[in-house]
């Protein structure tokens, strides 16, 4: 970035060359923007105040531009009574990679590619999918990752981020069905989820469902309502599934749940463990719906005809925090 007085002059020549109305002032504000943000940002004022009206928005490259400073910068228009123009910015740009059969399916192996802002691992991939048919029957058995992270489908995307879709890996006789862990706000639909970590050699498959029902200490529920602080949440099933696969001798571990509004007789959590034998899979299944509901952050608020209320539950870490100097109770 250049020094402050450097700055006050380039800003101070570039207002010069707008008031005379040279046919390049947008090229130097796009090039002062590149150099230094702050620069252009300066210039702009100091149009602005000598009573100058620039002539059309100008917008700036996206590779000028970073995430954080994609700011709506008030450009006055011609003939604008009073109305400052909004500058749109433009789209995230990330970086996709494909490996092994996938990259002979899409015929590449990366590629820089725009995202909308908001957008997920998921909707990319569905992207490709429509572009590439066959790439969508193996969404079962690929795996995401973010900057070179394992992620779940419904990982926000940021601008710049390189992200990987992964094939089976190889180096045993067949390879190993991914572990999935996802919060999802439609229904769980469980068939394809245990069939995704099946392998031949599995001699079980152990499936928890946890199920909405119609009542709660008699009083008829209609309905209920989960939430959770996500980023935390997924941090905390994926370490459950990391823990379950080191206790117990399993294949593959999917934990999804569900949150939003869920009615009577759906299916709000899933757990699906595979291993060659059935012990194994039974005891990894009830570690993991134990310790989500002790250490993950979800809430569940139930709706009943005559009002609702926050189901009470345990305390998420209470046994990780630092034990109180005050006398137990009992």
């Amino acid at each position: 970035m250049p020094p402050v007085r450097d700055a006050r002059q380039q800003s101070v020549h570039l207002a010069s060359r707008v008031l005379y109305n040279e046919a390049d002032a947008d090229l130097h504000l796009n090039r002062l923007r590149a150099e230094c943000t702050s620069c252009a940002r300066l210039a702009l004022r100091q149009t602005r105040a000598f009573g100058f009206i620039i002539r059309r928005s100008l917008r700036p490259p996206a590779v000028f531009l970073p995430v954080s400073l994609r700011t709506r910068l008030p450009i006055q228009r011609r003939g604008c009574k009073g109305g400052a123009a909004k500058v749109k910015m433009p789209n995230m740009q990330v970086r996709v990679f494909f490996f092994g059969q996938l990259k002979e399916l899409v015929g590449f192996g990366d590629e820089w590619t725009e995202v909308s802002d908001g957008a997920r691992v998921e909707d990319l991939f569905q992207r490709y999918g429509r572009k590439f048919p066959k790439l969508a029957d193996f969404r079962a058995c690929v795996v995401a990752s973010i900057n070179q992270e394992y992620a779940g489908w419904r990982d926000a995307l940021s601008h710049g981020d390189e992200i990987a879709f992964l094939p089976p890996v190889s180096g045993g006789e067949s390879a190993p069905a991914p572990d999935l862990f996802q919060f999802v706000r439609e229904p769980i639909l469980t068939a394809p989820i245990t069939q995704s970590i099946t392998a031949p050699e599995d001699g079980a498959v152990v499936v928890f469902e946890g199920i909405v029902r119609n009542n709660w200490r008699g009083r008829r529920t209609l309905f209920l309502e989960y939430e959770a602080y996500e980023p935390m949440a997924l941090a905390k099933i994926r370490q459950i599934g990391a823990d379950a696969r080191e206790k117990f001798l399993i294949h593959a571990i999917s934990i999804v749940h569900r949150l939003g509004r869920i009615e009577v007789g759906e299916t709000s959590a899933l757990i699906a463990v595979s291993s060659p034998h059935r012990a194994a899979a039974f005891d990894a299944c009830r570690f993991a719906i134990d310790t989500l509901k002790s250490t993950v952050p979800i809430w569940k608020k139930e709706f009943f005809t005559d009002g609702s209320i926050w189901a009470d539950g345990e305390t998420p870490g209470a046994d990780l925090r630092p034990a109180s100097n005050a006398p137990a109770t009992r």
